[in-house]
């Protein structure tokens, strides 16, 4: 549908031409026949000459009585929403990704990251028992126990950060077009 008439015309043409019309449905004008026919705009929804904001419905032949507003073009249409929910998604999962392969690291020993934990308890006692088996082994124990709790929370706060993002990705994915179709409707 086109918001103009597809003469082309200037207002004051489009009011002629109404009037025009008007004419012939009262009294059809005869045509000399050497005088071809004036070829009249295919039947549609056209802006109402009078009438601002509205459209009249042109049947090919005249115009009826059937007026409607201009409809405004929705942007809150099922594709852009659905696009709209992918962008917040992916804001709160991309950093999940970087999250994944950052490793965290204390005092010089490496933790792993969120998936894998390097200070599990099985390889704390493993280290446990050779640093005991050298001399000055209890002081360096001691210190692997102190790294290895420090490297369970921060291992922990990682976690919690991945799944708060995981959270907040897939919820925004599945709320923002359950919000915007209530408001819809």
């Amino acid at each position: 549908m086109t918001d103009e008439q597809p003469t082309g015309r200037s207002e004051r043409s489009k009011k002629a031409m109404d009037a025009a019309l008007s004419k012939e449905q009262r009294a059809p004008a005869k045509k000399p026949a050497d005088q071809p026919a004036r070829q009249k705009p295919p039947a549609g929804w056209y802006p109402h000459p009078t009438m601002a904001d509205t459209r009249r419905y042109w049947d090919g032949d005249k115009w009826t009585e059937n007026i409607a507003p201009n409809a405004a073009p929705s942007r809150n249409t099922p594709g852009a929403i659905k696009k709209i929910s992918w962008a917040i998604a992916l804001v709160f999962l991309a950093p999940l990704l970087v999250l994944t392969f950052m490793g965290t690291s204390v005092d010089g020993e490496s933790c792993g990251n969120w998936i894998s934990a390097e200070f599990t308890d099985t390889k704390i006692a493993i280290r446990q028992a050779e640093v005991i088996m050298d001399e000055g082994g209890a002081i360096e124990a001691a210190r692997i126990s102190a790294v290895a709790k420090e490297c369970n929370d921060a291992i922990s706060t990682q976690r919690l950060i991945a799944f708060v993002l995981i959270g907040l990705g897939v919820g925004s994915r599945i709320a923002i077009p359950v919000i915007a179709g209530a408001l819809r409707d």
